[in-house]
């Protein structure tokens, strides 16, 4: 999940009490006005990969970028999920934590707010596109 710790280039800091709805708010309306973003990680649902306080660097995905093994963030009831696609559907897409051994429920295409192009874990930088 993105928490309460979320930044991306020019918007800073969210506050520590910031609740689920108001931050996802805020990061979907960073991502319509510069179509991209930096935000800290607050969950290990994909490590190895991604881990509690990496930093990811996300952008809007265009319609013909959905592919399976991409790591997208996506809108659920809880808040932001940062979690890899598995399987594509008709009318649902399908995401899974690498550290998760079940698939989430199916979600709607058009749950996806982003994707992730790379993760900065500490002084490196891992490349996803």
């Amino acid at each position: 999940m993105i928490g309460d710790e979320a930044q991306n280039h020019t918007r800073g800091s969210i506050s520590p009490a910031a609740d689920p709805a108001s931050l996802t708010s805020v990061v979907l309306r960073a991502l319509e006005a510069h179509g991209q973003g930096k935000f800290i990680v607050t969950s290990n649902s994909m490590a190895r990969l991604i881990r509690t306080g990496d930093e990811i660097h996300v952008t809007l995905p265009g319609a013909d970028e959905y592919q399976a093994g991409q790591v997208f963030v996506y809108r659920d009831r809880a808040g932001l999920v940062v979690h890899r696609l598995i399987d594509i559907q008709e009318t649902a897409v399908i995401f899974q934590g690498d550290a998760s051994p079940w698939a989430d429920p199916p979600q709607e295409r058009m749950s996806i707010v982003a994707r992730v192009v790379s993760i900065t874990h500490g002084n490196s930088t891992v490349d996803l596109t």
